[in-house]
């Protein structure tokens, strides 16, 4: 069974991610990383094995790769559904599966999508479904959270003293506050990324969420990529004008992260990439000097000079 690389690490609050339903490639990954997201949100079915839209080993190494964390929710059923103990705990089962396939380290934070229940649903058997989930994933080593959408079927009450979730995610829907614990994950409005590959216009639709502390002072638990080697082709102060660029090439056989020491000083962006080649780009936008840290290096790898 397959273990993806990296350290489980808490998100801190007002981290910026995104959750969506299409599968991220190594590119359309890179775009969410270059929009300011930190971590991404990815379904588990709940089947298994998993239908090729799902999340997988190889996607989830994309996601890392592009310097963005990790977290899982597991898909709902079709609105109208009617939750039960037994369908809980055969969800949960599922999930837990499949986020071992995935290869997602426990200690990581899994959700569980409560929306779209039926009006004839009552509510004990609402709370025997998520309790039953919560267990199920709680028990293999995961941090088990709930998603609250539109027509969940509890109230704000119900969620804090009924359940035995820690842990909350608010939808962009107008649901119910969780009394005196709350939300630790908040979504907003879906937004898209649009960008040209091969000749043709691809668009990544998103729901944008921000991680804030609850009342217990938690937030969401992530797989964080791995600090991976790296190599640089430059090591030395490189001299810019504003508004011109210089472009470093960075080998590494993950997406890089790379950061200025200096804010404002550079603007950076990754120009393009060539297998384990990444080639970066670096504006002067200002005048001053700013080291380049890569990988979370201790010391400059080089420095900027913008003139």
């Amino acid at each position: 069974m397959a273990t993806l690389s990296g350290t489980v690490s808490k998100l801190s609050s007002g981290a910026r991610g995104a959750d969506t339903a299409t599968k991220l490639t190594a590119t359309s990954a890179a775009k969410l990383k270059n929009a300011g997201c930190a971590f991404a949100i990815r379904y588990v079915s709940r089947s298994t094995p998993e239908p090729s839209g799902d999340l997988t080993n190889s996607e989830a190494i994309n996601i890392l790769n592009a310097g963005l964390a990790l977290m899982v929710v597991q898909h709902v059923r079709n609105s109208g559904w009617s939750p039960s103990a037994s369908l809980g705990s055969s969800d949960g089962a599922a999930c837990v599966t499949n986020c071992k396939s995935v290869g997602l380290l426990t200690g990581s934070s899994v959700w569980c999508d409560l929306e779209g229940v039926s009006t004839s649903a009552n509510a004990q058997s609402i709370i025997d479904y998520c309790n039953n989930w919560e267990k199920a994933v709680t028990n293999a080593g995961y941090k088990a959270g709930l998603y609250v959408g539109a027509n969940c079927g509890l109230t704000g009450h119900q969620l804090y003293l009924n359940l035995t979730f820690k842990y909350y995610w608010k939808s962009m829907s107008n649901v119910p506050s969780v009394e005196n614990t709350g939300y630790q994950m908040v979504q907003s409005a879906t937004k898209e990324i649009s960008w040209t590959e091969n000749g043709k216009t691809v668009t990544l639709e998103y729901d944008p969420d921000t991680v804030q502390t609850d009342g217990h002072g938690n937030t969401p638990y992530a797989l964080v990529p791995g600090n991976a080697s790296f190599t640089c082709d430059t090591h030395s102060t490189v001299t810019i004008q504003r508004g011109k660029k210089y472009t470093a090439r960075i080998t590494c056989s993950q997406y890089p992260k790379v950061i200025a020491g200096t804010g404002g000083i550079v603007s950076i962006s990754m120009a393009s990439q060539s297998g384990n080649d990444y080639y970066f780009a670096f504006t002067g936008t200002q005048a001053g000097s700013t080291g380049i840290y890569i990988n979370n290096s201790s010391s400059a790898v080089f420095v900027c000079k913008v003139v």
